[in-house]
């Protein structure tokens, strides 16, 4: 569109004002805008479309004579001309060279982007002698072609002159914008790089700072950690720093099934703790209980030394003296440690050792008590 504005000035500029006015081509153009202008209905709002070549492809002459069209008629006021470039930008950027106006797609796309009710388009037939201009006024709203226009210039060496220029001039134009938007376009993708950079190297200097942030927070939890290794008592602290250790080999085992585990091991622990102490206490019992058995064995052997000084005859008393308080007698029996004595009306008769084997009847029996001992067969210890 740019490019064909500058074609208008090239070619009324290259003439001046004067010549603007006298220009053939633009004074043909203009006679076919003032004929094309009755076909259009009042009130209407007009969007003038490239005319292309008998192909149906765009061409820089169909261009041209549109934009000549769009200049001229907008000083109309029977209807409203609308403003080409935001279909030409449409039409450009998809890179079409043909546009269906018939097409609903298309007749909604001048309806959406311009608000358009009529459309004008046509083609554009160069022959040697002449130039053939037919165009088509269409209503959008139910497509259909409501009138036609018809326009035939001769072509003469002035207007085959001024037709070539226009070829020639939007030509070059072209080139040129060609080369600006290869230009632009570097200088878009040089900076799309230099900002990715810039990104990439903030990205960088955050994830840095991120990272000592995150180092000095471990440090701080570890020593947190081990601060509360330390508050358990010293039977703790192996099973805590073992947990400790797990999760920092694999933090998916620091779960809610290691927390069960814990408390597992800490009632296991704990268990093996109140047995260990019944154990240790029932060791001291045992300690004692041999003390005591010693002791017994002391007495015993003290015992087996007083059973020397009794005598058949001595009275409850007298053995009583001798033997000393542990000595038990019943008036029949007495006994102490593995000994037992025979009484018959308080008068010591018989001793004897407790699980000594005797026959009796002719089979083996041991003594257990006074009436084992008294037997005949039964050694008696004492002495007259």
């Amino acid at each position: 569109m740019l490019n064909r504005l500058l074609i208008i000035l090239f070619i009324g500029l290259a003439h001046g004002n004067e010549e603007k006015i006298t220009n053939p081509l633009l004074k043909e153009i203009h006679a076919y805008a003032d004929s094309l202008s009755f076909e259009i209905p009042l009130g209407s709002s007009v969007y003038i479309a490239d005319h292309t070549d008998f192909g149906g492809s765009s061409s820089y002459f169909g261009g041209f004579v549109a934009d000549q069209l769009f200049d001229y008629l907008s000083t109309n006021e029977d209807f409203t001309i609308l403003d080409r470039n935001p279909v030409q930008i449409i039409i450009d950027q998809q890179n079409l060279q043909t546009l269906d106006i018939m097409n609903e797609r298309v007749a909604k796309m001048f309806m959406d982007v311009v608000s358009a009710e009529i459309v004008v388009f046509g083609t554009i037939t160069e022959f040697a002698n002449k130039i053939n201009i037919n165009s088509k006024v269409v209503s959008l709203n139910d497509l259909e072609i409501i009138s036609t226009a018809k326009y035939s210039i001769k072509k003469t060496k002035g207007i085959a002159s001024l037709v070539s220029d226009v070829y020639t001039k939007i030509k070059q134009d072209e080139e040129k914008l060609q080369k600006d938007k290869q230009e632009i376009y570097l200088s878009i993708k040089n900076q799309n790089e230099k900002l990715n950079a810039d990104l990439e190297k903030f990205k960088n200097d955050k994830l840095s700072i991120i990272k000592r942030e995150y180092d000095i927070r471990v440090k701080n939890l570890e020593l947190e950690e081990e601060k509360i290794i330390k508050s358990f008592s010293l039977d703790y602290q192996d099973i805590i720093k073992e947990l400790v250790n797990q999760k920092s080999q694999n933090s998916d085992l620091y779960s809610s099934e290691l927390t069960r585990e814990l408390f597992s091991l800490e009632t296991e622990f704990k268990e093996k703790k109140s047995e260990l102490a019944s154990l240790k206490k029932k060791r001291e019992q045992i300690s004692t209980l041999d003390a005591d058995i010693e002791a017994l064995h002391e007495e015993i052997d003290k015992v087996s030394g007083k059973l020397s000084i009794l005598k058949m005859g001595m009275t409850d008393e007298d053995v009583t003296q001798i033997m000393g308080p542990r000595f038990n007698y019943d008036g029949r029996c007495g006994n102490f440690g593995k000994y037992v004595l025979v009484f018959t009306n308080n008068t010591l008769i018989k001793a004897c050792k407790i699980g000594e084997i005797y026959t009796q009847f002719g089979e083996y029996a041991v003594v257990n008590d006074c009436e084992d001992c008294d037997d005949m067969e039964v050694k008696n210890l004492l002495k007259y």
